[in-house]
């Protein structure tokens, strides 16, 4: 059997995405997504817990994220890559997301795109 590495996640920009460009002139894109689970714990209060979640994007995903900004809400699908490096002499890993898709979902302070002109779909 075959291994899946396939994540489907919805959240909010932490931050303002950082977008660069390659010597070739792909545009690479990063930003971290938050994303909140609630549940009850045993005393039956309500509690949240929040994981921020490191996303990469390429090609045309990437530039689509420079039209948006901190605190909106997105869907995102791709798999999950392994990073490494080393910092101060010291082995170093993260688990990131790579994007297969990106898609913006209405957002409170802007004003709603007419149907089939906004996002990109899945």
């Amino acid at each position: 059997m075959t291994d899946i590495n396939n994540i489907t996640i919805t959240g909010r920009l932490v931050s303002e995405p950082v977008l660069n460009h390659s010597a070739s002139g792909n545009c690479l894109g990063s930003f971290t997504l938050a994303s909140n689970y609630r549940f009850t714990n045993r005393l039956g209060e309500m509690r949240f817990e929040t994981a921020y979640v490191p996303c990469k994007a390429f090609g045309g995903w990437a530039e689509s994220l420079g039209e948006h900004h901190k605190g909106e809400q997105l869907i995102v699908s791709g798999r999950l890559r392994t990073e490494k490096w080393e910092k101060d002499g010291k082995p170093r890993s993260q688990l990131a997301l790579v994007c297969d898709s990106v898609r913006f979902l209405a957002n409170p302070r802007h004003e709603p795109e007419p149907p089939g002109t906004g996002g990109i779909p899945f």
